[in-house]
């Protein structure tokens, strides 16, 4: 009698135990997604200009100038208010890792010996990328591409890194600013292939009133001459890939 009062006694305990551990665990993932939830959605904007409404209070910060190859012109990115933290894809054993993350809104171009600098962009926008020619190994690249979300397009009152974004290009110098895609196509990669021109990957959006998921959305490739400001169909990949897909639906 005596050893069945002992062992259950220690289930008891261990019971307890558990219970305490996961209440604990518990109360810790509530405290890491609100965090996550938080720091994600922090960085909307107004789409339609004006103040904030979210955190008007948060002031703009920019990096310090950024020598661009062949170019005596310097970027400085601006960004809306402080740093992201983006959730880690897992969960470490020593405790919970995040990756640090900006988004820019804007960019500055300074000419040299203090001349007139200007903005980039007149309105508000969500920049998720810039990428500019740093150094000769960047050499094929002779101008500045930009991913950038304008308009408001998952209907949530703002600008964040849910809605789709397209792509722009510059002069090493900030200017000529120019759309790349169609109406109606989201960037989704992009890669120089000579000193004139890129290949652009892009995703087909969705009519209006239209219910798509993005395993469904249409995925296309386009010659973008930088010079002339021409984007072409790349034919024979798209048509290979095409190809691909019969395969794979068979």
């Amino acid at each position: 009698m005596d050893q069945e009062r002992l062992l259950k006694r220690v289930w008891l305990v261990n019971g307890l135990l558990l219970a305490v551990l996961f209440g604990a665990l518990g109360i810790w993932l509530v405290v890491e997604l609100s965090s996550s939830w938080f720091h994600r959605h922090s960085a909307v904007i107004t789409a339609t200009g004006g103040a904030p409404t979210e955190r008007a209070s948060r002031a703009v910060r920019y990096d310090p100038p950024q020598a661009i190859w062949k170019s005596t012109t310097r970027i400085v990115l601006i960004t809306y208010g402080e740093a992201f933290e983006r959730p880690a894809p897992k969960l470490a054993s020593s405790g919970y890792y995040g990756e640090r993350y900006t988004l820019y809104v804007n960019a500055i171009f300074l000419e040299p010996g203090g001349g007139p600098g200007h903005l980039l962009l007149d309105r508000p926008a969500l920049i998720r990328s810039v990428n500019f020619p740093r150094s000769k190994d960047d050499s094929l690249q002779t101008w500045i591409t930009y991913e950038i979300a304008f308009e408001d397009t998952d209907g949530d009152g703002g600008l964040d890194e849910d809605d789709a974004a397209s792509l722009y290009v510059s002069d090493l110098h900030g200017g000529s600013f120019r759309r790349v895609l169609p109406e109606g196509w989201s960037i989704l990669t992009h890669e120089p292939l000579d000193g004139r021109r890129m290949v652009v990957l892009a995703l087909q959006s969705a009519e209006r009133g239209e219910r798509r998921s993005l395993n469904e959305a249409p995925e296309r490739a386009f010659f973008y001459d930088v010079q002339s400001g021409r984007a072409e169909p790349y034919t024979a990949l798209d048509s290979l890939t095409a190809r691909a897909a019969r395969i794979v639906g068979h």
